[in-house]
């Protein structure tokens, strides 16, 4: 897919689980469009129906993104994890080692 494709699909999706808000702009955060878990929650079943990819609700509400950063992370989540997986714990319970 290429990129000018995946963001008029991620926006078309974004409009729609938004309420159909009208065209946002591409820097406008997820939150101050109008986002809030419920809307995450559509937004990420489209993307996975439509694209079939899987973004977590927590990364979606938590980053806060904005389109184009939406984008980045759908392009991610085709390649791979859509948000990075943390270096495990230091379980060995020495102090200063």
């Amino acid at each position: 897919m290429t990129e000018a494709s995946r963001e008029a699909t991620v926006r078309a999706l974004l409009t729609r689980a938004l309420g159909d808000i009208g065209e946002p702009p591409p820097d406008l955060p997820f939150s101050a469009a109008g986002g809030h878990s419920l809307a995450a929650a559509r937004l990420i079943a489209a993307l996975r129906a439509e694209l079939g990819v899987e973004l977590s609700l927590v990364s979606v509400l938590r980053e806060d993104p904005t389109i184009g950063q939406l984008v980045a992370m759908v392009a991610a989540a085709e390649g791979g994890p859509a948000v990075p997986t943390p270096p495990p714990a230091d379980t060995s319970g020495g102090v200063g080692t």
